[in-house]
Parts: structure tokens; C-alpha cells; sequence
């Protein structure tokens, strides 16, 4: 059974929408995807052919004119080409079809999706979720469509809803996104949100109360992954959960999913586990007590900082350390994950200190260790000021200690 999958893209999204294919066929088998697109190069589409072609995977070039929908409105970081996705009926030949945004990644085989039953209803998809209201049951997120093609056709549905848009078009705040609420007005089979899980959100944790959504466990890992949101994985200062596995993605080589179907191995999806001891750090000041020496006595041990706020360019410098992740706006959300999985929490930030954060990693069993200066009163483990030497011993026997366990 091919596996009909639409995207849309404009060459600024080039390596979005390569990343979102690569989740995809790494995931399903006789996956064809339907790219809509104005301007991608067609030597890309060339010698991507030719990676997916040795594990049947296909990838159809749909050409569309952009030039009436610029017509429309659509927020800022949403392009115009979004509503491609609206001519989907001109070029998809299988009967059932599921779009994906290229802000998404698909983490498991959603082979399902293609015989859900739909219950004579256009599509499915999952319930939106905003950092304003949370859940709104009768709205859903259009990031991940389920949608009968053939009914599509028969209805004359993009006839249709443009027929709406050009009659409302001076309404539209939230592109067509909101026209397909509108013209759909509650009608769709409601979808599990692991097939449209908004991880984006993340962000919003920072400044707002997203109820019940925002503590849903990601473990067992959702089916798709939506970096909704302006703060995307592939920018420099976003901190979000499953950031590095969007980067798998990125980095994977098509040589890599063509391997797993020619030999029947499973390309392993799950949540990021400490490959080596991993030390953090909340602070709300750039001064971090003899870090870089730490940082240099320790090379084959993990670092990570995270902040509330925009941080300073003297603390971003540590960047330049291969074994420092810097976490800048880190959500509160991100922040308890890593007390579930840090080694060891090292109190090494001069000025005030987060002690109800110091005490969700002592409440989780993570030792916390500090010069004797710097020291919150929540400390567990001290060694005088600027020894450096004995920070490395104490950080080493703690983890010596906790591998004999």
C-alpha cells in the first residue's frame, strides 16, 4: 500500500522539509510524498530521487503559482505557500493522504493513520493548542491532516473553501488554518495528540499556564513531533525538549534509511539519554565560578547551563566548548526533565540561586555540589573556592559512587 504523505515548502524551508522527509521514510514503508511547492531547485528533486529510489521511496514535484495566494494573510513566520496544502485535490492520486507542516518530525510508523476510519467525515486531526486558551476541543491544529482525497474531490472542497476566502478574506488573522476551522466548524474525527504533538509549546511554559497539555509525559515518545511556536529546533537560541532528535534528522544520511529497508533494522527513536555524565546548571547570572577551568579538566563529561532569560555574551562564549550545552529561555518543563536524568547538579552560579529548582534535583537524587563560596544553603557537597583539582575529585567519586549503585 503506497503512503501518501503532502508538504509544502518554499526554498527558504529547504532543509526543514528534507528533515520532515527523511522522519518520514525512515518511519514508513512505500512512503510517496506530494512536495507543493514555486521554488525549490528541481536538482534537488533530482538527486533526491535518486537517494530514496533503491528503498522505493518516491518524491512527486507539485508546481504551483504563489501569485493569488499572497492575496491572503497569514501570520508572520507563516509563509504563503501554507496554503498549498488547500490544492492537494490537483496532484494527490490515492484516495487518502496525510499532510504534515515541515516544522514537524515523524517518530514511529503511522502506517494506522492510512485506514482510520474517518467515519464519512473529511479529515481528522488532533485538537489545537494555544499558549493563550490550552486544549480547544472544538479547533484543531492543521499541522497534521488526515484527509479523504477522494471526498475531497467529490465536494469540491477547494473550490470551496477559496469561494470562503475570497468572500472573508479581509477576516483572516490566522491563515488557513482558520479557514478550515471556519468552513469545517467542529466537523472532524478527533486525533490522538501523539500524532500532532506540539513540543513547541514548550516555550510558552515560560510565561504562561497551559494546564494539563503542558505536563504530558513525551515518554513513550509521541508518533509526530510539532515544533509549533516562532522557536524552532534549528535556531541557535531555542531550548526545547527533543531539540537533538529533530537534529538526528537533520544530520541523518539517506544512505542510512535506505540501509534500514534493504537490511529490516529499525532506526531507534527515543528521548535523548546521558551518553556520558552530564553536570547542569540554572543560573540568572553570566558569572559561573571557575567554569571554564571545569569545563577543560573534564572533556569526556557533559556541561549544561540553562537560563530563564536572554543571557550575556560572556556566557554564551561557552558555546565554544564541544561538551557545554547552553539552554537560553529554557522552560521551566525542560529544566525538570533534566533533574530526571543530570548527574549531578553543580551550585556554581554567583548570585541568586533557584533553590526550589535545587530542590526538585535533590527531591529526584541528584547529589548537589558546590564551591564553598558560592553555595546555596540546599548544598550537599562543598570544596573551597577556586580548588579546582578537588572539584574534579569530588565530581568523580560522586559518580564513581553512584555506577557501584
Amino acid at each position: 500500500m503506497t503512503h501518501a504523505f503532502v508538504l509544502c515548502a518554499d526554498e527558504r524551508y529547504l532543509d526543514q522539509v528534507e528533515t520532515t522527509m527523511k522522519s518520514i521514510m525512515a518511519n514508513v514503508a512505500d512512503a510517496k510524498v506530494y512536495l507543493i511547492n514555486e521554488t525549490l531547485p528541481p536538482e534537488w528533486f533530482k538527486r533526491v530521487r535518486q537517494m530514496i529510489k533503491p528503498f522505493g521511496g518516491q518524491l512527486i514535484d507539485c508546481r504551483i503559482s504563489t501569485e493569488q495566494l499572497q492575496q491572503y494573510n497569514t501570520p508572520a513566520n507563516i509563509s504563503t505557500i501554507a496554503y498549498g496544502r488547500l490544492l492537494m485535490g490537483q496532484f494527490v492520486t490515492e484516495p487518502r493522504a496525510v499532510y504534515i507542516d515541515v516544522d514537524a518530525i515523524v517518530t514511529a510508523d503511522v502506517s494506522e493513520l492510512f485506514t482510520l476510519d474517518l467515519r464519512g467525515k473529511l479529515l481528522a486531526a488532533a485538537q489545537n493548542v494555544t499558549g493563550d486558551h490550552g486544549v480547544i476541543a472544538d479547533e484543531f491544529n492543521s499541522g497534521l491532516l488526515v484527509v479523504d482525497v477522494d471526498q475531497w474531490k467529490a465536494s469540491d472542497f477547494e473550490g470551496r473553501i477559496f469561494a470562503y476566502m475570497n468572500e472573508h478574506a479581509d477576516q483572516i488573522t490566522f491563515g488557513d488554518q482558520q479557514m478550515l476551522n471556519e468552513m469545517l466548524a467542529g466537523d472532524f474525527v478527533v486525533l490522538d495528540k501523539t500524532y500532532n504533538f506540539m513540543i513547541g509549546l514548550d516555550w510558552f511554559t515560560l510565561v504562561q499556564d497551559l494546564g494539563d497539555y503542558a505536563q504530558v509525559s513525551i515518554n513513550p515518545l509521541p508518533k509526530i513531533l510539532h515544533y509549533v511556536n516562532i522557536h524552532k529546533p534549528w535556531q541557535l537560541n531555542t531550548s526545547i525538549r527533543t531539540k537533538d532528535l529533530w537534529w538526528d534528522y537533520r544530520m541523518m544520511e539517506w544512505s542510512a534509511i535506505s540501509s534500514k529497508w534493504q537490511n529490516h533494522f529499525q532506526i531507534t527513536n527515543s528521548l535523548p539519554s546521558n551518553q556520558r555524565p552530564t553536570f547542569f546548571t540554572l543560573t540568572n547570572s553570566y558569572s559561573l565560578e571557575d567554569f571554564d577551568a571545569l569545563v577543560q579538566a573534564m572533556p569526556n563529561y557533559d556541561f549544561v547551563v540553562a537560563a530563564y532569560t536572554r543571557v550575556h555574551p560572556l556566557l554564551k562564549a561557552i558555546r565554544r566548548y564541544d561538551n557545554v550545552t547552553l539552554l537560553e529561555m529554557c522552560p521551566p518543563i525542560l529544566v525538570d526533565a533534566w533533574a530526571q536524568t543530570a548527574d549531578v547538579y553543580l551550585d556554581i552560579n554567583n548570585g541568586n540561586k533557584s533553590e526550589d529548582v535545587i530542590e526538585n534535583f535533590r527531591h529526584h537524587q541528584v547529589p548537589i555540589v558546590a564551591f564553598e563560596d558560592q553555595a546555596s544553603p540546599l548544598a550537599e557537597h562543598l570544596v573551597a573556592t577556586h580548588d579546582v583539582d578537588a572539584m574534579v575529585k569530588m565530581l568523580k567519586e560522586i559518580l564513581t559512587k553512584k555506577e557501584e549503585q
